[in-house]
């Protein structure tokens, strides 16, 4: 602990009669609720809190002093550790003054992104609108229809519509390019969303999906957006990609009589983009529908509480008591997840590898000079995807141990 935090315990321990300042970008968002937050825009810091926080921030800042804020607490027989509740903000650099005593303000973090200044919120707000709103609505129920209807093929595609050509390395191309075109459109409709609800928040950066760069959007802030606004911002992306759904749908529709390959190319993006609306739902992972639960019931560390909860079991710790209700439930959700992976792993992933070395294996036996050229580079291309996830996640896992390791010491 540094000598001027050891002179402000003191003063605070000492004296009641001393001002409290706080940083001109710290912001109190009520949005009507029993808790608020309240951070700092320059660090993108924020902290939920019980509303009593704000009216004794408000005050203070009113050029009360702790003694009068703390009279005016008892007064209304309300029941504060006032000195505690300064320290606290203190300790997440809130505070910028102690009496006399100032607290220099941590640097602003750096965007490392792209801001896209020329997106201006007027460009994308009527995405977000009410009569667009109507308009999707619309869109997805006719799409939606027409699959209930069988003229577009299985209503959930089967495995081997995932080979839509003849060409194996052609199927793979195809899925490694529209993995990272479909992702970064994902994430370019969080940031159309961000754009369009708060006018300047959000930028884009590179970012990787195992071993593919896509685009990724990084909302710094988001507390300062009211919460209703919040959830379309976490479900933007996974709307867009039913949109793109809805139209590959009306495609399958069109083709389906004859049944040609711009039919069968339609149904495997069908495939890959209900694949990836599925992926949302591996709730032991940070998803779009991750924030959206846990902004919902207002609970910011559910996933590490759930984490935590699972370890205490796994390693027969008591969890009497330890964990409230949300926790259990977010729990079970992670079980859902987990076993939503494992039916997508034994319903595509699995029979479409084992039909992808069947075919090589068949190319290698009776197949033409062509073929097995085409073929070995489809099995390059397939040992040098793994060779990178083996990579980038033993890299990550020695990188997160490094860093644990340099705390601990």
């Amino acid at each position: 602990m540094s000598n001027a935090n050891e002179n402000i315990i003191s003063l605070l321990d000492n004296e009641e009669d001393i001002s409290c300042q706080f940083f001109e970008d710290l912001v109190i968002f009520d949005e009507g609720e029993d808790e608020i937050y309240i951070g700092r825009t320059l660090i993108n810091r924020f902290i939920l809190v019980p509303k009593i926080a704000g009216y004794i921030i408000n005050e203070l800042r009113n050029g009360k002093t702790l003694s009068e804020v703390k009279t005016d607490l008892n007064s209304k027989d309300i029941e504060v550790d006032l000195e505690d509740f300064i320290l606290s903000l203190l300790s997440i650099n809130f505070v910028k003054k102690v009496g006399e005593h100032v607290i220099p303000s941590e640097e602003q973090e750096k965007k490392n992104g792209i801001t896209f200044e020329f997106v201006k919120q007027k460009h994308v707000k009527w995405i977000f609108s009410i009569p667009a709103a109507i308009a999707y609505f619309i869109f997805v129920s006719i799409a939606l229809f027409l699959l209930l209807s069988g003229k577009t093929g299985s209503i959930i595609p089967s495995y081997d519509e995932a080979f839509w050509h003849s060409s194996l390395l052609v199927v793979v191309l195809s899925l490694i390019v529209l993995d990272i075109v479909f992702n970064s459109f994902h994430e370019l409709f969080h940031f159309f969303s961000t754009r369009a609800i708060s006018g300047g928040l959000g930028f884009m950066s590179l970012g990787r999906r195992l071993t593919h760069l896509v685009f990724q959007t990084k909302i710094e802030n988001i507390w300062v957006i009211p919460r209703k606004k919040r959830y379309i911002i976490y479900l933007s992306g996974m709307l867009f990609d039913i949109f793109l759904i809805c139209i590959f749908t009306y495609i399958a529709f069109f083709q389906f009589e004859t049944q040609g390959l711009l039919y069968h190319f339609s149904r495997f993006v069908i495939l890959l983009l209900l694949i990836g609306l599925v992926f949302e739902f591996r709730f032991y992972m940070k998803t779009d529908l991750y924030y959206l639960i846990s902004d919902y019931l207002k609970y910011p560390t559910l996933f590490e509480e759930s984490y935590d909860l699972f370890k205490s079991l796994i390693k027969s710790r008591s969890t009497k008591g330890k964990y409230p209700k949300k926790v259990w439930i977010y729990g079970t959700f992670m079980v859902l997840g987990s076993i939503i992976d494992i039916l997508i792993t034994f319903n595509y992933i699995i029979p479409v590898v084992v039909s992808v070395f069947t075919n090589i294996k068949s190319s290698f036996e009776s197949g033409t000079t062509g073929e097995i050229i085409s073929n070995v580079l489809t099995i390059t291309l397939i040992i040098v995807e793994t060779a990178l996830v083996i990579y980038f996640f033993v890299r990550d896992k020695y990188s997160k141990q490094e860093k644990s390791f340099s705390v601990s010491n």
